[in-house]
């Protein structure tokens, strides 16, 4: 099942607010913005965003732009590694008609401590936002930060208990289910890894003990038995690609000489540059003191003349 077949799935769920309840990246479904506006915005400009898990770090997610004033962008697609996040950075970009792109908003989310909107925006005023807000549609309705309503915001306290009728109750796994279930994973788990790095080891023929080997040659015995003979097609098509390769590698060669050569000149003719202000330092270095000198003498001539 797909990661949008099972958002699906839980999204029109009402959210409760439990203390214990934490919302995390991969709840994330979409991001909204209502009344954007650049501080100075001559020309027409297309709006995107971009996701960071810290300030300093790249972007992991970059949006389609939209020349929207309350852009909608599409279903946000969050891979295993960063799905765990409680936070994340989110900078608002406007792209412009000459190509470049200036930050309208930077926000640090914590996805935990945003307000709850409702299961739906459909009766949403953007009126009722400032400038420049951001609205996330996560699992179980939509989410904003609380200083985004001109209004006092609603507000939900946060329960330890929730009362929920017992029709809506269904039974859970017990303890030893869970624990039965869990080994099964973890076997599970372990042949994987195990049947993978066998398969490693099979193609890079690294198995050291006698059965090893006996059962490796047998298995490559068998996937080569199984495996088609090459085309010839095929065989000139990679015959035509290394040739290719070799001739790039004589061309890259061939510019590595001349640049070591240019090189080895401009080095040759730093050196002799040098040797010059050298020379010309020298000479400067005896006309000054020469100068000097004559300063002296004149100076001694001229006290002679006084006296």
């Amino acid at each position: 099942m797909s990661v949008l077949s099972q958002r699906a799935t839980l999204r029109w769920k009402e959210w409760v607010p439990l203390i214990t309840q934490q919302q995390r990246l991969r709840n994330l479904i979409q991001v909204i913005a209502y009344n954007v506006r650049k501080s100075e915005k001559p020309f027409k400009c297309s709006y995107y965003y971009t996701l960071h898990l810290t300030t300093l770090s790249a972007p992991f997610y970059t949006s389609e732009k939209l020349e929207s004033d309350n852009p909608k962008w599409t279903e946000v697609e969050i891979n295993e590694v960063n799905g765990a996040a409680n936070g994340v950075v989110i900078r608002l970009w406007c792209h412009n008609i000459d190509g470049s792109d200036e930050i309208v908003i930077v926000w640090g989310v914590y996805f935990s401590g945003l307000i709850y909107l409702g299961p739906r925006l459909l009766l949403t005023d953007p009126n009722s936002f400032y400038t420049n807000t951001i609205v996330f549609h996560m699992q179980g309705g939509y989410f904003t930060a609380p200083h985004c309503f001109k209004n006092k915001p609603p507000y939900k306290a946060r329960l330890s208990t929730v009362q929920i009728n017992s029709n809506d109750v269904r039974p859970s796994y017990t303890i030893n289910l869970l624990l039965r279930l869990h080994t099964v994973q973890q076997a599970i788990k372990k042949q994987t890894s195990a049947a993978a790095s066998l398969r490693e080891q099979i193609s890079a023929g690294n198995l050291n003990t006698v059965p090893e080997q006996r059962e490796s040659a047998m298995l490559r015995r068998l996937l080569n038995r199984s495996r088609p003979k090459p085309q010839r097609k095929e065989i000139l098509q990679i015959k035509k690609e290394v040739e290719i390769v070799k001739f790039r590698i004589q061309l890259l060669i061939q510019e590595k000489n001349r640049r070591l050569m240019e090189l080895r000149n401009l080095g040759a003719v730093k050196d002799e540059k040098a040797e010059i202000n050298l020379e010309k330092d020298i000479s400067l270095m005896n006309q000054y003191h020469c100068l000097h000198k004559d300063i002296d003498r004149l100076q001694e001539f001229r006290r002679v003349i006084l006296e």
